[in-house]
């Protein structure tokens, strides 16, 4: 099975268009609808079934993030996880030294980043590029250390 980060992390992270939680029947759009009148046991037995591969799944992709750096961990979490910033730029920018620069002083946030670079003009626009460029080395290679993780294949355990 080939690992994607692109597409395991916003399922994880809940950000993607299906996420692990809808997926595992702990969140549904539709509240209580989905599951009006008498439920056939077919269809509960086709939910248990669907819901035991997202088990699995969902334990492949934490024990993958587990084999990483915090540092690689948290930067896949603020980018698949918390959105983008201003202009499509990674939620991981709070994390790089150009974004520091921009700000000059005070403490880290995405609110403070996403209005110093909306309040600078030109010359914010620009350092935004280093901002954003060095974010997306970063993004990169904690992507590059998820996807060639070595995690051993969990052994099946079947009853007597």
């Amino acid at each position: 099975m080939r690992v994607k980060a692109d597409l395991d992390l916003p399922w994880y992270f809940g950000t993607g268009p299906a996420t692990a939680q809808g997926d595992s029947g702990l969140r549904c759009s539709l509240g209580n609808a989905g599951t009006g009148g008498t439920p056939s046991l077919s269809a509960l037995e086709d939910a248990m079934i669907r819901r035991v591969g997202t088990g699995t799944r969902l334990g492949d992709i934490a024990d993958r993030l587990a084999t990483l750096s915090r540092f690689h961990q948290l930067v896949l979490r603020l980018h698949y996880g918390t959105g983008p910033l201003a202009f499509g730029v990674s939620g991981s920018a709070v994390l790089v030294q150009a974004a520091w620069a921009l700000l000059e002083t005070g403490p880290m946030s995405r609110e403070r980043l996403n209005s110093a670079m909306r309040g600078k003009g030109k010359d914010g626009r620009a350092r935004w590029v280093e901002v954003e460029a060095e974010a997306q080395t970063v993004v990169g290679e904690a992507v590059r250390a998820y996807e060639a993780a070595d995690v051993p294949r969990r052994r099946k355990v079947w009853a007597e």
